[in-house]
């Protein structure tokens, strides 16, 4: 939202936007009020990284090449991604302003 509020003031002269409108306020605050479960994401995102980074690391191996340090880091990744979401038991609660 920082980003945001400064391109607001960017575009704006330096000025800043309010709303008065009591329909636009509360539409706002159901938008932000709230939480999202992204621990299925990050468990699918886990496995995912995971499985793309060995299956490099396996590619590379039988060719003989060098591995770049992201594809280990892609697998590291996937390991961490699943480590959390085995911790919090797949039930890991962001506000939505986060996203």
């Amino acid at each position: 939202m920082t980003a945001l509020r400064g391109a607001v003031l960017l575009y704006t002269n330096g000025y800043a936007l309010s709303v008065e409108n009591t329909k636009v306020i509360a539409a706002m605050q159901t938008f932000e009020s709230g939480r999202i479960d992204v621990g299925f994401v990050m468990l699918a995102l886990g496995i995912l990284f995971l499985a793309c980074g060995v299956a490099t690391l396996v590619q590379a191996q039988k060719r003989s090449i060098v591995v770049r340090p992201a594809v280990a880091a892609l697998a590291v990744t996937g390991v961490c991604l699943l480590a959390v979401s085995w911790t919090t038991n797949l039930q890991l609660m962001l506000p939505k302003p986060v996203l």
